[in-house]
Parts: C-alpha cells; structure tokens; sequence
C-alpha cells in the first residue's frame, strides 16, 4: 500500500512516500522515499538487508548523516520514526533523532543568514535612499536659488528696456536740440566773420 504526503513549507514541499508491505516480517512499520530538489533519501525494500529488524532505521540514520556531510538537507517529517513493529533501540531512536536535529539547526542557520542577508540589504537600500533625499534636498535647494536669481534678472531686464524705451522716445528731441545748436554756431561764426572783418577796415 503507497500512502502520499507532502511536507515542508508552502513554497518548498516535498513529496514523501510511505509503503506498508503486509506480509513483511514488520509489516506495521512504513518503509520511505524522501525526494527534495537538494536530495534524494531511498530505502528500498526490495533490498534483503532491511528484512533484518531495526535495518530500516539504521540505514536511513546512515544516509540522513551521509547527506548531512555533504551539504545537504533533508526535508523530514515529525513523525518519520518507523512504528514499533520492527525492534528499534533507544540509541538507534537517539541517533535519529539527532541527525533529525542537525537537519532542522542548519535549516535555522540558513533561514538566519537569509535573514541577516535581507537586513544588510534593507540597510543598503535605506542608506541610498537618506543619499538619494539628500541629493533631492540640495537640488531643490540650489533650484529655489536658481529661480531666486531668474526673477532678479528678469527684474533688471524689465527696468533696462524701460529706460531704453524712454531714451528712444526722447531721442528725436534731443537730435532736434543738437540740430539747433549746429545751425545758432553757425551764425555765431557768420556773425563773428563779419564783425572781425569790420573792425580790419576801420
């Protein structure tokens, strides 16, 4: 009889499959397959080995530990322990439930250096983030200067083309002043001429 269930988290699940062989000499106990995208944990019943009482949970001690010593995890279940129909010793149980242990407190160490990775980059993004309202500050600042400025000049424009304007419109009169100056010169001169030219004769 195969019996199907999944466990680990939402987003990595791991498909488990438990057989029972009813005319097995522990035929209460289950006998599973742990597939994971890390690893693979296999107890084949087909194998002679595992007839032997107490076989089934040795060989899978022997291979958590063997996965563990390379680097990789295996996802397992709570109740993974085999039932008591097949003689296990409390030190093979202890074993177990050691390297059960070890698998969880390096899934905890993972999950904490994941954490402490996101911290560092949570504080990375707020740092250029006080960097980036900074930079936004001193440009707004040095902008309201800008525009400070533009308005200023545009003040000293506006007044400048009022006075060209008025130096335009008074512009003919003064060219009509000069023009009456020039003429009155020149019966000053005529008149001086004449006067010099007199007073030779006398």
């Amino acid at each position: 009889v195969e019996k199907v269930t999944y466990i680990g988290s939402n987003t990595h699940k791991h498909a488990v499959s438990f057989l029972q062989f009813p005319s097995h000499p522990c035929s209460s106990s289950y006998y599973f397959q742990l597939s994971s995208t890390k690893s693979r944990l296999q107890v084949d019943p087909s194998n002679h080995d595992v007839a032997a009482p107490g076989c089934c949970l040795t060989k899978l001690i022997g291979r958590i530990e063997g996965q563990l010593e390379e680097g990789n995890l295996p996802d397992l279940e709570d109740n993974l322990i085999p039932s008591t129909g097949c003689e296990l010793g409390a030190e093979a149980q202890i074993r177990f439930l050691k390297a059960k242990l070890r698998v969880m407190q390096e899934e905890l160490d993972a999950i904490g250096q994941e954490c402490s990775k996101k911290d560092e980059e949570n504080e990375n993004f707020s740092s250029r983030l006080k960097e980036v309202e900074e930079e936004r500050g001193r440009l707004q600042r040095a902008a309201s200067l800008h525009q400070s400025q533009a308005e200023k000049y545009k003040l000293l424009s506006e007044e400048a083309t009022r006075k060209s304007e008025d130096l335009q419109q008074k512009l003919p009169m003064l060219e009509k002043e000069l023009e009456n100056l020039k003429r009155a010169q020149k019966q000053a001169a005529a008149t001086q001429s004449t006067t010099d030219i007199r007073l030779n004769r006398a």
